[in-house]
């Protein structure tokens, strides 16, 4: 095609209108690429129909089935990318294939937010029932070119299918390409906007009552054995929609039973532990092969990485409070589980003291020399220390009878179990009473405070730790 000449311009700086006709004029449609680009498109397609026999099966869904045979399952932008195909157009075009059943779509193994894209078995009979017909077009439609132009030809085809996209001139072009390439303007609005001016959650004020939960745990005694289940518990899942099963943003807490002679498989993971005994005597921990009580009142630790198990000597059910990071594990998504080879560990020591257990005796003595916070927002308390388990923080503080700690609020989420006493808590706009075996949840920057009206026992299992580590944490009395 010969090159135009430029139209020239008028002092206005339009272009002369008789110069514009003339060049109109001169343009022959029929040697235009772009005309000719899709005059092969549709004899392409007129092609393949007629050797495939396939009036359901377009070309481009012909290259959906092909692309999945080759590569197995991909995900869905992955595959959009092999197809030179926008989202849009690929995601109507797989609805359609979906409701034919050539295709399945399923949430990706390893990313649970992907959408992965799997071949049918009845995908795959109608690729192979018309593969070769397909490439008998291909054939076909290069039959006109001698041999020796074919490679040239599929080479100059692919130069231009390979050229940059045109200049992008407006907002529309710029959407569409970031589209395609999976970003997305920083400036535009959304539903759940990047930054907002304080903290946030979905998560709620919570109160579980441990006799609820109890009389419920004794029931599935006679229903779960924890040779099967491995744990015999009751998840403490924060009630907001769609939550899976946190209790707060970061942490998760279960009540679990153990009945007399039971023993429960060991195992390890990511995650941190921790256990707030509740009623226990006879019960035990092991971990990495040390054995170690559980009684009423003990705090115990099962960092992460370290095998452990439990079992039961005594004469009564033992219950107890779980507390975990797995949120969090989750969120950083660290997670390894591994169950013990040999099923339940060997006990290699006996230990009534260990840096994994904390016992009710010392912690009371601790408390015994405490300082409350000067400006009240808690009662004596003490830090029970577990380098081993970073991401936590465990104290337990005192409140004698017709105490009330001074309001105030922090960016940690603080999960509270009644050790001993009675009384309520205020959290936000809910009032929670409570007596001993309750938890009480209280999200980041929800205000709080407490008011006994016995003498009490407070054990906090919270992620301050870990807000501080980043930085994050941040407190204020109301």
């Amino acid at each position: 095609m010969a090159r135009k000449p430029a139209l020239s311009s008028t002092a206005s700086g339009k272009p002369d209108v008789a110069q514009t006709e003339s060049f109109a004029r001169s343009i022959s449609l029929h040697e235009l690429p772009g005309h000719l680009i899709r005059r092969l498109d549709s004899r392409a397609a007129s092609l393949y129909e007629t050797f495939t026999g396939q009036s359901d099966l377009t070309p481009r869904q012909f290259g959906v089935l092909l692309t999945l045979f080759q590569a197995g399952a991909l995900p869905q932008t992955e595959l959009g990318n092999r197809l030179h195909l926008d989202r849009s157009t690929l995601g109507e075009m797989l609805q359609r294939m979906v409701e034919r059943k050539l295709v399945e779509r399923r949430a990706h193994e390893r990313d649970r937010r992907a959408v992965e894209i799997t071949l049918t078995d009845a995908g795959k009979s109608a690729l192979l029932a018309a593969v070769r017909q397909a490439l008998e077009a291909q054939e076909a439609l290069l039959s006109p070119l001698p041999d020796y132009l074919r490679p040239v030809f599929l080479k100059c085809l692919q130069i231009l299918a390979d050229a940059e996209d045109p200049e992008i001139v407006s907002l529309d072009d710029l959407y569409r390409e970031a589209e395609r390439l999976d970003v997305t303007p920083g400036w535009v609005s959304r539903d759940r906007p990047i930054f907002w001016k304080e903290p946030r959650t979905d998560f709620v004020p919570m109160h579980w009552d441990y006799k609820q939960v109890k009389d419920t745990l004794a029931s599935a005694g006679a229903l779960i054995d924890v040779a099967l289940a491995e744990r015999r518990n009751l998840i403490l899942r924060n009630s907001f929609p769609n939550n899976n099963f946190a209790t707060v943003k970061t942490l998760v807490c279960a009540y679990q039973m153990l009945l007399p002679g039971e023993v429960a498989p060991s195992h390890r993971h990511s995650a941190h532990a921790m256990r707030v005994i509740l009623d226990a005597k006879g019960s035990y921990s092991i971990v990495d092969g040390e054995k170690t009580p559980m009684e009423g009142g003990d705090i115990v630790l099962t960092p992460g990485g370290h095998w452990h198990g439990h079992g039961h000597e005594g004469a009564e059910p033992a219950y107890w409070l779980d507390g975990l990071d797995i949120p969090s594990v989750h969120l950083m998504e660290p997670m390894f589980f591994e169950e013990h080879p040999d099923k339940y560990e060997k006990i290699t020591s006996v230990a009534a003291s260990s840096r994994f257990r904390f016992s009710r005796d010392s912690i009371l003595t601790r408390l015994d020399s405490a300082k409350g916070d000067p400006a009240g927002a808690h009662g004596p308390r003490v830090t029970l220390e577990a380098p081993d388990m970073p991401t936590m923080g465990l104290t337990v503080e005192k409140l004698g009878t017709g105490s009330q700690t001074r309001r105030h609020r922090s960016t940690a989420n603080r999960i509270f179990v009644v050790m001993e006493g009675a009384g309520q808590t205020r959290v936000g706009e809910e009032t929670f009473v409570w007596r001993r075996g309750d938890t009480v949840v209280v999200p980041t920057w929800t205000d709080f405070h407490h008011q006994t009206t016995s003498d009490s026992l407070l054990f906090c299992l919270s992620d301050e730790p870990l807000m501080r580590a980043f930085k994050y944490y941040r407190s204020e009395y109301l």
